[in-house]
C-alpha cells in the first residue's frame, strides 16, 4: 500500500485538494481539519477512473467514527458538528487496488462562525401557497382497468423502488444514484400512463443491458456451486486452483459489466447523455459484483465493498424489474426503424 500527501489549491474555506490515484497499488491520504465551530460540514470529491475510494471522519472523540462511506465517483457526504473539541479532526481515505490509475479533486467546506441574521419585512412571497408534494415522490393512485398490462407493471415496479428510495426505511446512497434514477424512472411511468413515453432502441436496449447484467450478478450472489460462492480449500495447492478456476468463472461477467459501463458512458443511447446516474448505477452494480466475488474468496467481513453491496443490492434489483418493465412499456419515437441483419 502506499501512502499519499495531498497538495492544497486553496486555503480557504472551502478547502480544495488534488488526488492522484496509480495504476494496481491501493493508496491512503490523512487529512488533519481544524474545526472550529458546531455547524454543518460537507465533503465532496470526484475522480475520472472506475477505482471504489473510503472515507471515514474521526472525531477527536474515540469511538465511532462520524462517517464511512465507500463509494464510486462522485461522491458526496453532509453531516453536522455538534461537539468540534479542543483536537483535529482526521478525515482518512483509501483507495482499493485497481488496474485504472486516475486523477481528481476533494473539496471541504468546513463550519464557520455563526452569523447573526438581520430581521427583514416580510413580503408576499412569504404568504404564497406551498406547491404540492413533487409527484416523484408520491404513490400513483388506483389504475383504471383499461389500462396496459406492460405500464401497470411499470408502474408496480416503479412504485416498489420508490418504497425503497423514500419511504420510512430508506438508506444512505453511497452511489449517489437513487434519487435521480427515481425521478427519471416516475416521470417515464407518468409518460407511459399517457401512452406518451418513447424511448429509441438504444435506450431501451440499455435499460434491457443493465437489468440483465444485475439478474447475473444476483445469480452468483445466490449461487451454490462451490467455485463460485467458496470457500476455497484450506490446502494451498487446492486453494490456488480454486482461487484460478473461481476467476475463470467470474470473469466473463465482470467483462460484460465492463462493457455495459462503456454503453452508459459513450453515445449508444445518445438521448440519455444527460442522465449521469446511469454511469453511477453501473458502477454500483461492479462495486457489489466484486463484494459478491471477493465474499467466497475470504469471507463477508473482509470483502472489499461490503458497505455498498449490504445498502445497495434491495435498490438495485429494485431498479432492474423497474428497468425491464420500462423497456417493454414504452415504444421507438414515430418514423424510427430499426434495421435488422440479414440471416447468414
Amino acid at each position: 500500500m502506499m501512502a499519499g500527501l495531498l497538495t492544497t489549491t486553496l486555503m480557504a474555506d472551502p478547502l480544495k485538494y488534488d488526488l492522484e490515484i496509480p495504476s494496481h497499488d491501493s493508496i491512503s491520504y490523512e487529512l488533519e481539519l481544524d474545526i472550529q465551530h458546531p455547524g454543518p460540514i460537507h465533503i465532496e470529491a470526484n475522480w475520472d477512473c472506475r477505482r471504489i475510494v473510503t472515507f471515514r471522519l474521526q472525531s477527536p472523540q474515540a469511538g465511532r467514527p462520524a462517517m464511512r462511506r465507500s463509494s464510486p465517483s462522485p461522491f458526496g457526504f453532509t453531516t453536522n458538528i455538534v461537539e468540534p473539541g479542543d483536537a483535529p479532526w482526521r478525515l482518512s481515505i483509501y483507495v482499493m487496488p485497481g488496474s485504472e490509475p486516475g486523477v481528481g479533486e476533494l473539496t471541504i467546506q468546513l463550519p464557520g462562525p455563526p452569523l447573526i441574521p438581520t430581521p427583514a419585512e416580510p413580503s408576499a412571497k412569504d404568504f404564497a401557497p406551498r406547491p404540492a408534494g413533487e409527484p416523484w415522490k408520491t404513490r400513483v393512485a388506483d389504475l383504471p382497468e383499461t389500462t396496459p398490462v406492460a405500464v401497470a407493471q411499470l408502474v408496480d415496479s416503479v412504485e416498489r423502488f420508490r418504497r425503497l428510495v423514500v419511504g420510512p426505511d430508506a438508506a444512505p446512497d453511497s452511489c449517489r444514484w437513487q434519487l435521480d434514477g427515481l425521478r427519471f424512472l416516475a416521470q417515464a411511468r407518468d409518460q407511459a400512463l399517457r401512452n406518451d413515453a418513447k424511448f429509441d432502441f438504444g435506450s431501451r436496449e440499455l435499460f434491457r443491458t443493465i437489468a440483465k447484467d444485475i439478474a447475473g450478478v444476483d445469480a452468483m450472489r445466490r449461487s451454490d456451486d462451490p467455485l463460485v460462492s467458496g470457500p476455497p480449500p484450506a490446502d494451498p495447492g487446492l486453494s490456488h486452483a480454486w482461487n484460478r478456476m473461481h476467476r475463470d468463472r467470474v470473469q466473463p461477467l465482470e467483462a460484460q459489466l465492463d462493457r455495459t459501463y462503456d454503453l452508459a458512458t459513450g453515445d449508444y443511447a445518445a438521448e440519455l447523455t444527460d442522465q449521469t446516474w446511469l454511469p453511477r448505477l453501473v458502477s454500483c452494480v461492479v462495486a457489489s459484483q466484486r463484494y459478491f466475488s471477493d465474499r467466497a474468496r475470504v469471507g463477508p467481513v473482509k470483502a472489499i465493498n461490503r458497505e455498498i453491496a449490504l445498502d445497495q443490492w434491495d435498490r438495485l434489483l429494485a431498479v432492474s424489474d423497474a428497468l425491464e418493465d420500462l423497456s417493454r412499456a414504452t415504444t421507438p419515437p414515430e418514423g424510427q426503424t430499426i434495421q435488422l441483419s440479414k440471416p447468414r
